[in-house]
């Protein structure tokens, strides 16, 4: 049969919208706000403000660009606005000096988040702000705290708000994609620079304290698998998950498992299939970031727990499905990502619309059990006879 395209109503929405924006920068253009902006003068920055109210995962990526900021405007004093439940990925950070938790009303997916406003007059002025999402009404609100430069991408429209646009990438990874937003304003990047979530001791102790309390102690640093994801699109089948989880009891390990909110139900199917598996209770997102630094491995989907894994310094073992490691996939040493050949992915990259269930079912049946516990094993050190 022939391949045939077929126009959803949700893929017209997104067509009449990205005709609109065009149309909103159309007009915007002519009308520029800032027009007559001053060229960048990096020695003026005193004060810097980096918008992105996003997902977790990406929360966690925008850390690298953040330390990136701060090599190019040492003498800035910067602050970030997240959604408040990200907030918690940018504490202990170093190169920040104030986190604005809001929720937008136009963000979706928050989880325990209620629609919020600012206090402009509290939150002040900045020299420069950024706006990392490129959407119009973040653009917007950059604006309205800028006092000088404003810099962000104008793909969903409103970069007429912006005193400079960066390029769009969707050639290269995301976290290499910000660096556009720097490098616009004529700033060298540190592509080394990794993201990074930043952990106390006592927060270590505490992790230490939960995987005793389940069982785990001494130095044993377990397999953990986090069998969640933003959306089940991009989920490994449970079913799965609880053979591998099986097939670990049976070489004498007790997988760790961990949810995120609303996830517990597939935790209990994995433990219905391996009794051996320990599942921690509900824990806050840097008791678990602080847990994942504990372990030798985190099985996971392309979600935000990969990333915070990776951030923490522990080697994942992420499972791709529909979406693409290339864009999206874990930074750092010793990461092992289970794809399925690209004639069975519908590669969907961020900001296009989802595949079907179907497609994204079938690139994950495409990873067998056998093949990510042999990735596993390999994280692990695992000798067989040993």
């Amino acid at each position: 049969m022939d391949k045939c395209t077929v126009l959803s109503p949700r893929g017209l929405l997104r067509g009449w919208k990205k005709c609109a924006a065009r149309i909103i920068d159309l007009g915007g253009s002519i009308f520029k706000p800032n027009r007559f902006a001053e060229p960048f003068e990096p020695g003026r920055v005193k004060s810097a403000l980096v918008i992105r109210l996003d997902h977790i995962g990406d929360v966690v990526m925008s850390t690298a660009f953040v330390e990136k900021l701060h090599v190019a405007l040492p003498d800035a004093a910067i602050d970030v606005m997240v959604k408040p439940a990200c907030a918690s990925v940018i504490e202990n950070n170093p190169h920040v000096r104030r986190i604005i938790p809001f929720h937008a009303s136009w963000t979706h997916r928050a989880i325990d988040d209620k629609s919020g406003s600012l206090d402009f007059d509290e939150i002040g002025e900045y020299d420069l702000v950024i706006s990392m999402r490129g959407d119009l009404r973040e653009n917007k609100l950059a604006r309205t705290l800028s006092r000088a430069w404003t810099v962000g991408f104008d793909v969903r429209g409103g970069g007429f708000h912006l005193t400079h646009t960066a390029q769009y990438r969707t050639d290269c990874h995301q976290v290499a994609r910000d660096e556009e937003l720097l490098r616009v304003l004529g700033s060298a990047c540190d592509s080394s620079i990794s993201p990074q979530v930043y952990l106390a001791d006592h927060e270590l102790a505490s992790g230490k304290e939960i995987l005793a309390k389940a069982g785990v102690v001494g130095d044993q640093r377990p397999v953990i698998i986090n069998p969640g994801a933003a959306s089940p699109l991009k989920q490994w089948p449970v079913e799965r998950f609880a053979s591998l989880a099986s097939m670990l009891c049976e070489r004498g390990g007790a997988p760790v498992l961990t949810f995120g909110p609303g996830e517990e139900g597939l935790c209990r199917q994995i433990a219905a299939s391996a009794p051996c598996a320990v599942t921690l209770p509900q824990i806050s997102l840097r008791e678990t970031a602080a847990v994942f630094a504990l372990a030798s491995t985190v099985v996971c989907n392309d979600s935000g727990p990969m990333h915070l894994a990776a951030a923490v310094g522990v080697p994942v073992v992420a499972l791709f499905g529909p979406t693409m490691e290339s864009v999206t996939g874990p930074i750092g040493k010793g990461h092992r990502i289970i794809r399925a050949a690209d004639q069975f992915r519908p590669k969907w990259f961020p900001g296009t619309p989802p595949p079907s269930e179907f497609a994204c079912r079938e690139s994950f049946r495409h990873i067998g059990v056998e093949t990510v516990l042999e990735e596993v094993l390999g994280a692990i050190g695992f000798m067989p006879g040993k």
